[in-house]
């Protein structure tokens, strides 16, 4: 799809052509086998230079102005390597691009485990223990590890620590979803096919604890996967607040996913209005607002998760321009920013001078910016400080952490 995807973005008009074939084996009764996928469109065409030297480089993208984040042939080309296969592009400027896809195949597919993996954000070693041998469970891995930023244990590691959601399939749920140990926790179904999650969807009632188990069907992509997680999340956290008025938010389809693209704009719906109101209008100014800034959807949730914990009413922002826009438009509101470092377009550093500069030129006493950031280098922690940053909080961000900056600076938790 994010192939087929590229091919639509970049013809305007002419045709898009794809096929399939499959060699014959050499030898007879041989069950390998070796797939060709081939996409071809008239399309605008790729420059030899950015063919031969960037094309598979992450976040490139030779028109600039494209919607996008230059991820997703770097990501094919990986998981295609990762398959034991080959991809190969060739293009012409005005003429249109041919890819090819060769994989190889078995005859009998591989059984599925009954081991499902779950995200633990405390585990230190990048994934424990996972069936690397079946390929769906191995993508997954890699899409929740490299592309989500995600910490994954096995079922065995989750009977010692508790997990922030658990991904599993439907042989798995079918006899483990009333079980005690998922009752309290987000669970996430990869079906194989939009018709496996339309009968979940369609023969059963969201009740109890099943309002925060989603489905999602395959085949999966980072923006996708990201979105169904999010989705998940914020059901569980309406829950554990409100669990008496929790509603139930679909899921992505298909269709709505395929025309989405590539972008990484989180649902609305998911993250809830920009201005959270869990605080009456009438204490509007009696208390501390937290503005929370966060490009990542999961993050994002997280922090909103620390912040009703606290009980305080928040705003967020998917980006620093929106954080700028949000500081000015109430001045003094924000009394406590939670700042992602590491944000496209505009980093949280850049976004941290404007909002210092505003306040001395309008004379506003100075926010308490959190840095959230990845980055424990010295010079960054030195470009923060210099930059007006206050309090560093470590991904992944804890609410320990974040708690004893609130009491270091007066706050009452």
């Amino acid at each position: 799809m994010n192939l087929f995807g590229n091919s639509l973005k970049y013809t305007s008009q002419g045709l898009i052509k794809i096929s399939m074939t499959q060699d014959q084996p050499e030898n007879v009764g041989s069950k390998e086998r070796t797939v060709t996928l081939i996409i071809e469109d008239t399309g605008r065409g790729i420059s030899e230079e950015f063919l031969r030297n960037i094309i598979f480089k992450p976040f490139s993208q030779e028109d600039r102005l494209a919607t996008g984040t230059g991820l997703g042939l770097s990501f094919v080309q990986r998981v295609v390597a990762q398959l034991g296969g080959n991809m190969s592009i060739t293009s012409q400027i005005n003429f249109g691009t041919k890819v090819t896809v060769s994989l190889p195949m078995t005859l009998e597919g591989i059984p599925l485990t009954n081991e499902p993996l779950t995200n633990e954000p405390k585990a230190q070693s990048p994934c424990r223990g996972l069936p690397t041998s079946h390929r769906g469970l191995y993508m997954i891995d890699e899409l929740c590890r490299d592309h989500l930023g995600l910490k994954l244990c096995t079922k065995a590691d989750s009977e010692q620590l508790t997990p922030d959601v658990i991904i599993t399939n439907p042989a798995v749920y079918d006899t483990s979803k009333s079980s005690h140990s998922w009752r309290e926790l987000p669970v996430l179904v990869v079906c194989p096919t939009a018709l496996v999650v339309h009968k979940y969807e369609s023969s059963s009632t969201p009740a109890g604890h099943t309002k925060f188990h989603g489905f999602v069907s395959q085949p999966i992509s980072p923006f996708k996967l990201e979105r169904a997680i999010s989705s998940v999340m914020g059901l569980w956290g309406e829950a554990q607040e409100s669990p008496h008025e929790v509603t139930q938010t679909p899921l992505p389809s298909p269709s709505e996913t395929l025309s989405s693209g590539h972008t990484m704009t989180p649902d609305t719906s998911i993250l809830g209005s920009p201005f959270g109101t869990t605080t009456p209008a009438k204490d509007y100014f009696q208390v501390p607002q937290f503005l929370l800034v966060e490009d990542n959807p999961i993050n994002l949730k997280i922090l909103i998760y620390f912040v009703n914990k606290l009980k305080q009413p928040y705003g967020t922002a998917i980006n620093s321009k929106e954080a700028i826009a949000a500081y000015k438009e109430t001045p003094g509101r924000f009394l406590y920013i939670m700042m992602d470092i590491s944000m496209p377009v505009m980093d949280g550093l850049e976004a941290t001078r404007q909002i210092r500069a505003f306040e001395r030129y309008h004379n506003i006493p100075a926010s308490v910016v959190l840095a959230i950031t990845g980055l424990g280098s010295e010079s960054t922690r030195d470009e923060a400080t210099r930059s007006g940053v206050d309090f560093f909080i470590t991904k992944p961000a804890k609410l320990a952490d974040l708690k004893a900056i609130l009491k270091s600076r007066g706050f009452s938790v």
